[in-house]
């Protein structure tokens, strides 16, 4: 019943885009359906959404046209993934931007378009994904690393805080890469003699 009421309202494009634009409406809708987040958040009209007690925006979140949260998944063998997603404070996800059950997004992280996003990924506060990429399932990336366009991180890998992937990256399953340590006084002084 739920599904059927969602979304009769959801391709009801103009209804549907007047609830959004007028707050105290949206507030109406949004709570109604079962969402219990912060309402201070923007998504469109052709905004993929469903499940919305599965998903928690926090204040300034940014969901772009044409995006997918992907709160539910329907596997081969007939089963029903299902996980939250959650996007905090400020973050922002992309035009044609896929997220997958399970992904939360730290404040002020931003994914760009295009990109597709998997099952269970944690993204760090302020940290970019650059447009085109793919971040496989159960990665971690850091705070404030920056992953370059059309790059590619395979499942459970991890990217370290403050890592800079240039554009075109490939890093394989389960690989780790931290930034390089700066030297400490020691290995200064050492280097220096």
């Amino acid at each position: 019943m739920y599904g059927l009421c969602w979304t009769s309202l959801y391709y009801c494009k103009p209804v549907y885009h007047f609830c959004l634009c007028v707050p105290w409406l949206k507030a109406l809708v949004f709570r109604l359906f079962g969402y219990r987040g912060d309402l201070n958040f923007t998504v469109y009209p052709d905004t993929w959404i469903r499940d919305l007690p599965l998903l928690d925006f926090g204040k300034g979140a940014y969901i772009s046209n044409r995006a997918t949260l992907g709160t539910n998944i329907v596997l081969s063998n007939g089963r029903i993934l299902v996980d939250r997603i959650v996007l905090k404070e400020g973050s922002l996800v992309g035009h044609l931007a896929m997220l997958a059950p399970g992904v939360r997004l730290g404040a002020g992280a931003e994914i760009a378009v295009g990109c597709g996003i998997g099952i269970r990924a944690a993204i760090g506060d302020g940290a970019w994904v650059g447009p085109m990429s793919t971040v496989e399932h159960g990665v971690t990336i850091g705070s404030r690393a920056r992953v370059g366009i059309r790059s590619y991180i395979g499942s459970r890998a991890r990217v370290g805080e403050r890592v800079v992937l240039q554009p075109g990256a490939f890093i394989s399953a389960r690989a780790v890469v931290e930034a390089p340590s700066s030297p400490t006084e020691e290995e200064r002084l050492s280097c220096a003699l």
